[in-house]
């Protein structure tokens, strides 16, 4: 009598051992994409946001160039001009990292005397904004084929704003996080008319 028939089906130990390698370096190649890509999605979701704080900040200085005579620095104090402070500018110092009230705000820090916006709030990232007040032929938007002839450039300026991001906020003032990445610069280019009382 026959212990072993020859008609086994199925798979040996080795077999199997080798399908479970085959496997599993396919599941770490599909979690080293799924970093990658999410990685990835996390850069650009942040830069969406800033490219929405840096279209926020330019209709902001827009209008407080247009409307507030005397309105020229190349960054926000707390009063300014004609104007004056709105609440939307808050000194760095008496600044509440956990109050989110706070989200539209622009981060004034004295000590280095630059402005800060949030680009997101939950994770205390924020953006160093900066601008530039040019003639408006100066400012390299008109060329030969456009002409600013049909601007009044007694009654306009050229304004170039720039954020430089990301940056983590410690409470007190923007460190550069590795984990954020390298510092990118976005900048932006507008003509506003200037209202003269």
């Amino acid at each position: 009598m026959d212990v072993w028939p020859n008609n086994h089906r199925g798979f040996t130990l080795i077999e199997v051992l080798v399908g479970i390698i085959l496997v599993s370096i396919l599941l770490a190649g599909v979690i080293s994409a799924w970093n990658l890509v999410s990685n990835r999605n996390f850069d650009l979701a942040l830069k969406q946001k800033a490219i929405i704080a840096l279209n926020s900040q330019t209709e902001r200085l827009t209008a407080l160039y247009r409307w507030c005579n005397g309105f020229s620095p190349s960054y926000y104090t707390s009063s300014y001009g004609s104007c004056t402070n709105s609440g939307f500018i808050v000194d760095s110092t008496s600044f509440n990292t956990n109050d989110y009230d706070d989200w539209g705000k622009v981060l004034y820090n004295s000590s280095d005397g630059l402005n800060y916006v949030f680009i997101d709030r939950p994770r205390n990232i924020v953006a160093q904004l900066w601008w530039s007040a040019k003639t408006v032929k100066d400012c390299g938007l008109c060329s030969a084929s456009t002409s600013c002839e049909s601007i009044d450039q007694t009654n306009a300026v050229c304004l170039q704003i720039s954020l430089t991001y990301p940056y983590r906020w410690n409470g007190k003032a923007p460190v550069t996080d590795s984990n954020l990445g390298y510092p990118q610069l976005l900048s932006v280019q507008t003509i506003s008319a200037i209202f003269k009382q």
